[in-house]
């Protein structure tokens, strides 16, 4: 079939016509409207028939689509929609289906039927309908078929955009990629270059940091190495140092600790050791060395301290020993000199007393023996000459003595027998009286007691005895007078008690009959009827009298005694009962006051200072200053405790001054109601 360059309508939906042959059968509408010419299209017709045209359309298209005579497309065929391969070499199909263009090359772009070029920050490819910008930082030059991406130092392109480059690595302006750092160099993202690593630190290609290397007894800080200081160790790349632990030490930039040496010890983080020695040494150093003979010294002294005199010790002691006895030393000696009194003498290192018949003098090595008619007790200094009448053989400890009657040996002398006892001549002894008998002093013999006296065993006097009834007067007895009565051996006779008597020479008085009563008289004819029996209200019974009970009080009789009204109650003189009153104001009446109001039980009413018409109610059993009744009045029965002198402490108990403490030098009394001078402190003062 012959070539057509045949002008289509846009459209092949709904109609289409077909050569049979040469013949042109339609199929559908064929009044096809002539399509206008395009550049570089050549249109021509069929010739059969005339004034046909080859044409596809629709009721919805007037678009005409051009074939173009080079090369095109069969438009009989089944495939009408081939826009893209249906123009001739050299063009390509326009925009908006309006026919074949020409085909640019990359950098230009088809405009007006021609090609134009890419303005600058623009790029197209081969072929390009229109130009693009340049997309982010990318920059054109006019005429590009591409955009140049431009990145600063530190980055790198990626695409169409600049990436920073990662710690450890670095780049310069517009580099397509980023490098890695160099050993020994490092660096951080963004990077335009490495950093060279500081002093002994060091790093692997492409790192971001470098590693600090510190030598044993440094450690790493802020990038540089720091020497460990005393009493801390470390080994080499420490971040840290650690301390010595105990019974170690060292020194500053120390790789180790050193262990102390010998009894040394030390705390844990220690720069050095402290030296301990035992007591009875000193520390020499770094060692113990053992004090000498008559020195001493503590645990962990620094040197050894001299004994002091009348003290000694031996090498490496702790302390020195007291000298014994009476042995002595200058200070700082290693032992003492034996030093004996008169009456020893010097027993090895010690002191032994003399024997009895013996002497010796001071530092004596031995005793010499008393000689004749002298003697000597144990541990003598001399020996002493026998008292007159007295003798004793060599080295004698006593003479012999001889004693007239009442007296006895005593030691080497004669001593008086004591009264009450006797004895005879040469006697050792006193013997005691016998029961009855009495003696003076020296006396030879015992003497009987006078008639109704009588003496215990050993009594110096006899005791005169005397019947009841009357009283011992000297050595005689005297018969008690009418009234009085007296016990047996009574030195005085006593008044018969109330309501009873007594004739002369009576052991005992006599009680009057029942209702009678008398004041100590000589017989019965004295004894008088007793008043009745109790009394009657408002009255109490004093010895055998009724008397009234007195104001603001009451009686109930009998033998009851009166009782005082109770508060805000009153009562006249010879009351059985007590009546309510009214309290007036103590300042406004004080007298009246006085006169009417009532006290609470156990509470006295007392002026309130010497002389005023004021009055209070006071606890006189507690009161510190009106202790056991009122001061200042009258009369005045109460104690203020507080002017007891010379004391630091007293208070009131049942009504009586106690004091509980005195002032210095001073003691509490006996009663324990003052303070006396304390003889301690007396001698202190002489």
């Amino acid at each position: 079939m012959a070539t057509h360059i045949v002008v289509l309508l846009a459209s092949f939906l709904s109609f289409s016509s077909r050569v049979v042959g040469n013949d042109l059968v339609p199929r559908g509408p064929t009044v096809c409207s002539h399509c206008p010419a395009l550049p570089g299209v050549t249109v021509t017709y069929d010739a059969e028939p005339a004034g046909y045209i080859d044409c596809l359309y629709s009721d919805d298209y007037s678009q005409c689509v051009y074939f173009p005579s080079d090369g095109a497309v069969d438009p009989y065929d089944s495939t009408p929609n081939c826009p893209a391969y249906c123009c001739a070499v050299g063009y390509t199909f326009g925009p908006g289906a309006i026919g074949c263009v020409p085909s640019c090359p990359a950098g230009q772009y088809s405009h007006n039927g021609g090609c134009a070029t890419c303005p600058v920050n623009t790029f197209s490819a081969a072929g390009a309908t229109q130009c693009t910008s340049c997309p982010g930082t990318s920059t054109s030059s006019p005429g590009s078929s591409t955009c140049q991406v431009h990145c600063s130092a530190g980055q790198h392109i990626s695409g169409n955009s600049c990436a920073i480059c990662a710690a450890g690595s670095y780049s310069g302006a517009d580099a397509t990629s980023c490098s890695s750092c160099p050993a020994n160099t490092f660096s951080s993202a963004g990077a335009s270059s490495c950093t060279a690593c500081s002093g002994t630190s060091t790093s692997n290609p492409g790192s971001a940091s470098c590693t600090q290397h510190c030598a044993a007894g440094q450690f790493v800080s802020n990038n540089a190495c720091t020497d460990c200081p005393s009493g801390t160790y470390s080994g080499a790349d420490a971040t840290s140092c650690s301390s010595c632990p105990a019974n170690t030490f060292s020194g500053p930039k120390a790789s180790s600790c050193t262990a102390c040496a010998g009894s040394s010890t030390s705390d844990a983080g220690s720069s050095s050791c402290t030296q301990h020695c035992a007591a009875g040494q000193f520390i020499d150093g770094n060692s113990c060395t053992t004090c000498r003979a008559g020195s001493f010294s503590g645990a962990d002294a620094t040197s050894c301290s001299s004994c002091p005199a009348n003290t000694f010790s031996a090498t490496g002691a702790s302390s020195c020993s007291a000298c014994p006895g009476s042995s002595t030393s200058n200070p700082g000696s290693a032992s003492c000199i034996q030093h004996c009194a008169a009456g020893q003498f010097i027993d090895g290192s010690s002191c032994t007393n003399c024997e009895a018949g013996s002497f010796s003098g001071a530092d004596a090595t031995s005793c010499t023996p008393c000689s004749a008619n002298t003697f000597s007790g144990v541990g003598a200094s001399s020996c002493t000459t026998c008292p007159n009448g007295a003798t004793s053989d060599p080295g004698s400890s006593s003479c012999t003595q001889h004693c007239a009657a009442g007296q006895f040996i005593s030691g080497n002398s004669c001593t008086t027998c004591r009264a009450g006892s006797y004895s005879g001549a040469g006697a050792i002894s006193c013997s005691p009286c016998p029961a009855n008998t009495f003696s003076a002093a020296g006396a030879s013999s015992c003497s009987a007691c006078p008639r109704s006296s009588t003496s215990n065993p050993g009594s110096s006097s006899c005791t005169q005895h005397c019947a009841a009834g009357n009283y011992i007067s000297g050595n005689s007895c005297v018969s008690c007078v009418a009234g009085t009565y007296a016990p047996a051996d009574s030195t005085s006779c006593q008044d018969c008690p109330e309501d009873t008597y007594s004739a002369a020479g009576a052991a005992m008085c006599t009680s009057c009959d029942a209702g009678f009563g008398c004041e100590r008289r000589s017989g019965p004819a004295q004894c008088k009827p007793k008043p009745p029996r109790g009394c009657p209200a408002g009255q109490s019974l004093y010895g055998h009298t009724c008397y009234d009970c007195p104001r603001d009080t009451s009686g109930a009789g009998g033998f009851a005694k009166c009782v005082p009204c109770g508060r805000g109650m009153h009562s006249s003189p010879g009351s059985s009962t007590c009546t309510p009153k009214p309290v007036p104001s103590h300042r406004s009446n004080p007298r009246a006051a006085q006169e009417i109001v009532s006290c609470p039980l156990d509470h006295v009413l007392c002026p309130v200072m010497a002389g005023s018409a004021s009055f209070e109610c006071v606890d006189t059993r507690n009161s510190l200053e009106s202790c056991g009744g009122c001061v200042g009045g009258s009369p005045s029965t109460g104690q203020d405790c507080s002017t007891i002198k010379n004391a630091d402490a007293v208070r009131c108990t049942n009504g009586r001054c106690v004091v509980m403490k005195c002032r210095e030098n001073f003691a509490i009394s006996a009663e324990g109601d003052s303070c006396v001078t304390s003889l301690r402190g007396h001698r202190r003062r002489h």
